[in-house]
C-alpha cells in the first residue's frame, strides 16, 4: 500500500538531480570566455580613437565603436611590474610588495624580486572554475625561481619574455624552459599572434582565459617586415600598427569561431607613454606621478551585453580588471584577503558612478573624478633621460639594440622625443589639481580649494594605513673595491702553471681586468688565448650573488644558463657562472677547438693569491671575495666568430 507514494518520491528526487546536473552542465558551458590584451608602455594618446593624429589603428577604433571606451583609466604605478601585479591579485601592489621591477641585470634585489607565492591570481581563480587559462608574452612577476614562472601560478600554458625586452639576456621563454636566446624582436608581435590564435583555436569547446602581455611598444621597439616603414609615421607608428592588426585578428578569430558574444575582451595599457608616444597632452610620461604616468587607454568588448560605442569617464584602475573578470566568469573573490579592485562591468555598459571613492597613484596622490592630490611632490619620471645631450647628438641607451644580446632596429625613439607636457607649475607636495577643468595639471589650485585638500588628504590617510612599515635604513657595509683592477702579469702566468696549461688548451680571461696579460701569457706555452673585458658593475652583482645563493645550488644554475643558450655541445663543471656574463661568455665559446681545455680566470681582486683563485672552495671567506675557477672540456668545434685574440 505504501510503495507507490515511496516510488513517486524516489522518481522525484532522481529527476531533481538529473535537472540539476543539466542545469550545471549548461552552466559550465555557457561561461563566457575572457581575453585580457595588456600593450607594454602604451600612452594614454597613442590611438586614434583616443586623438592620435598620425597613429592608425582602425581595429582597436572598430572595437571601440562596437564596444566600450574608458577615459579615465589608471595604472596603480607609473611602470610595469606592479601594474601586472594589480591585474592578477586583484590589489595595489604595496599589499603584495611588487613597487619595483624585477631584473636579471638590475643587481640582486631585482633579480631576487617576485610576486610572493601567497598571493592567488586570477588564473588560478578560474583554473578552479574550469576554465583553460593561457598567458603570452611579458610576466615580469619573478623569474629566479622555476616556481615563480607563469605556468606555476595558475597558467596552463606560457611563451613570452619573463620580463622586459631590453633586460639581458632577452631569453623566449616557453612553459619554463628558454626556447631562443638571442630574440629577433621583429618577430615578437607577429609569433604572440599565432600562439594567441592557436590557444583560442584549442579551447574553443570550454570557457578559456587568455592574458595577452605584449612586448610592444616597450624599447626597443621593432616591427615585422610586413609593417616595418609601412605607417608613415616611423618606427613607433610601424609598432602601433602592427599591435592594432594583432587585435584585430584575435577578434576575427574569436568571431570565426561563433564566440563573440560569450568572449569579453578588454585591451588596455601598464602605465603612461614613454619616448616616441603619446600621453594625448597629459602632462609627465612613464615613470612620473603626473597623469600621463598613470592614465592608458581602456575598451572593452562583448557584443550583446557592452553596447556599442559607449564613454565613461568615471575613474577604474587596473586592479578592478580582476574584479570584472571573475564577476563576469561568476567566480567569487577571495574572501580572506583585501580585494582593491571592484567590478567595473557597469561602467562599460552605463552611466554607473566610478566604485572607487578615491583611487591612490604610486602611494604619492590620490584623486576621485575631479580633483587630485599630490600628496607628495610630483615626479617628472625618464624626463632627465640624454638630458645633457648635445643638439643632434643620439642618446646611447645602455639597454638598447646591440645586434647580439638585443636584436632590434637602429632608429629607436630618442628623449627629444618626449611624449607628454612638460610645462605647468613648480612641483611641490600638496599640490591640487583640477582634472575636470585643467586635465594637463597645469595650475595649482590647492590655495583656493583648501578643502578638498583636506578631504583627500584625509581618505589617503586612511587608506596609508595599510602601507607597509618604513623599514630602518640598512647600515652601510664595507665591500671590496670591484674597479679596474687589471691581473698582474705574474699572476696570470702563475695561474697558467698551476693549471697545467697545453698547447691544446684554451685559456681565456672574461674578467674586468686587461686581457691582453692573459693573451701575453698563454703565447709562452703556445696555447691559444682570448681576452676580453667586462662591465665591473657585472662583478659587484656577481660577488652579491654568490653571497645570496646557495653553494649546492650553483652549479645547477650554470647548467640551465648555458645549456639552454644552445651549446648544448659543451661540459661545463664550475662552482659558479654570474648568469650576466651568459652573453659575454657564449660567443667567446665559439673560438674552443675541439677536445681543448678552456682555463678561464674570471677577474682579480687584490691581495688574493693565485692559488686562492683557482682552488674550488666550499665557502665564502670572511673578506667577501669572489673566488672561482672553471674548465671547459669541448665536444665539438663551435662556429668561429670575430674575436680579440692570439694563437698557434
Amino acid at each position: 500500500m505504501n510503495k507507490l507514494p515511496k516510488m513517486k518520491t524516489t522518481i522525484r528526487c532522481l529527476l531533481l538531480l538529473m535537472f540539476a546536473f543539466i542545469a550545471t552542465s549548461v552552466s559550465a558551458a555557457d561561461k563566457p570566455n575572457v581575453v585580457v590584451i595588456l600593450a607594454d608602455d602604451l600612452g594614454y594618446g597613442e590611438l586614434a580613437c583616443y586623438g592620435h593624429p598620425k597613429f592608425r589603428t582602425p581595429h582597436l577604433d572598430r572595437m571601440a565603436a562596437e564596444g566600450a571606451k574608458l577615459t579615465h583609466f589608471n595604472s596603480p604605478m607609473p611602470f610595469c611590474a606592479p601594474t601586472r601585479a594589480a591585474l592578477l591579485t586583484g590589489r595595489y601592489p604595496f599589499r603584495c610588495g611588487m613597487t619595483s621591477n624585477p631584473a636579471p641585470d638590475g643587481g640582486p634585489s631585482a633579480d631576487q624580486l617576485h610576486l610572493p607565492p601567497s598571493e592567488v591570481l586570477l588564473p588560478q581563480l578560474l583554473k578552479q572554475a574550469g576554465y583553460a587559462t593561457g598567458m603570452i608574452g611579458k610576466w615580469h612577476l619573478g623569474h629566479s625561481r622555476t616556481e615563480q614562472l607563469p605556468i606555476h601560478r595558475g597558467f596552463d600554458e606560457y611563451i613570452g619574455i619573463l620580463y622586459s625586452n631590453d633586460m639581458r639576456p632577452v631569453r623566449l621563454v616557453e612553459g619554463d624552459a628558454p626556447v631562443e636566446y638571442p630574440v629577433v624582436q621583429a618577430n615578437l608581435t607577429r609569433r604572440y599572434t599565432d600562439r594567441a590564435m592557436a590557444f583560442i583555436e584549442r579551447n574553443k569547446e570550454r570557457p578559456f582565459f587568455l592574458y595577452f602581455a605584449h612586448a610592444m611598444p616597450h624599447k626597443p621597439l621593432a616591427a615585422s617586415e610586413t609593417f616595418y616603414k609601412k605607417s608613415g609615421a616611423g618606427l613607433y607608428g610601424d609598432v602601433i600598427a602592427e599591435l592594432d592588426a594583432s587585435v584585430g585578428e584575435i577578434l576575427a578569430k574569436i568571431k570565426a569561431l561563433g564566440l563573440d558574444e560569450k568572449t569579453l575582451v578588454v585591451f588596455t595599457s601598464d602605465n603612461g607613454a614613454t619616448f616616441g608616444g603619446s600621453t594625448g597632452g597629459l602632462r609627465g610620461m612613464k615613470g612620473s606621478t603626473y597623469e600621463g604616468g598613470f592614465r592608458v587607454p581602456c575598451i572593452a568588448r562583448r557584443p550583446g551585453v557592452i553596447p556599442a560605442g559607449h564613454v565613461s569617464a568615471k575613474p577604474a584602475i587596473m586592479m578592478d580588471l580582476f574584479a570584472t573578470v571573475l564577476n563576469v566568469a561568476g567566480v567569487e573573490s577571495p574572501a580572506e584577503r583585501t580585494i582593491d579592485g571592484r567590478n567595473i562591468l557597469p561602467l562599460f555598459t552605463s552611466d554607473a558612478k566610478s566604485p572607487h571613492e578615491a583611487i591612490l597613484g604610486n602611494m604619492a596622490s590620490i584623486r576621485d573624478a575631479r580633483w587630485k592630490l599630490h600628496v607628495l611632490k610630483p615626479t617628472e619620471g625618464l624626463a632627465g633621460v640624454g638630458k645633457n645631450l648635445k643638439p643632434g647628438e643620439r642618446y646611447l641607451d645602455p639597454r638598447g639594440p646591440d645586434g647580439v644580446t638585443i636584436i632590434a632596429p637602429y632608429e629607436q625613439a630618442q628623449p627629444s622625443e618626449h611624449p607628454g607636457l612638460r610645462t605647468g607649475d613648480a612641483a611641490k607636495p600638496r599640490q591640487l589639481f583640477d582634472l575636470q577643468n585643467d586635465p594637463a595639471e597645469q595650475h595649482d589650485v590647492a590655495a583656493e580649494q583648501p578643502a578638498e585638500v583636506a578631504r583627500l588628504q584625509a581618505i589617503y590617510d586612511r587608506m596609508s594605513q595599510d602601507f607597509p612599515p618604513a623599514e630602518p635604513a640598512a647600515k652601510p657595509r664595507k665591500r671590496p673595491d670591484v674597479g679596474y683592477h687589471p691581473t698582474p702579469q705574474d699572476v696570470v702566468e702563475k695561474m697558467l702553471d698551476l693549471a697545467k696549461v697545453t698547447k691544446e688548451d684554451h685559456v681565456c680571461d672574461l674578467g674586468c681586468g686587461d686581457g691582453r696579460f692573459v693573451i701575453t701569457a698563454a703565447m709562452k706555452y703556445g696555447c691559444h688565448a682570448t681576452g676580453y673585458e667586462i662591465d665591473p658593475q657585472l662583478v659587484a652583482q656577481g660577488r652579491n650573488r654568490i653571497r645570496e645563493e646557495k653553494l649546492d645550488e650553483l652549479a645547477k644554475i650554470v647548467e640551465q644558463d648555458i645549456f639552454t643558450a644552445d651549446i648544448a655541445n659543451v661540459s661545463v663543471m664550475t662552482l659558479f657562472l654570474l648568469e650576466d656574463l651568459n652573453e659575454q661568455l657564449i660567443p667567446r665559446l665559439q673560438t674552443m677547438k675541439p677536445g681543448s681545455r678552456v682555463v678561464t680566470h674570471e677577474f682579480h681582486i687584490p691581495g688574493i693569491e693565485a692559488e686562492q683563485e683557482l682552488a674550488w672552495v666550499s665557502k665564502i671567506d670572511n673578506s667577501e671575495h669572489l673566488l672561482f675557477v672553471y674548465t671547459v672540456p669541448l665536444k665539438a668545434a663551435p662556429p668561429k666568430s670575430k674575436l680579440r685574440e692570439a694563437g698557434r
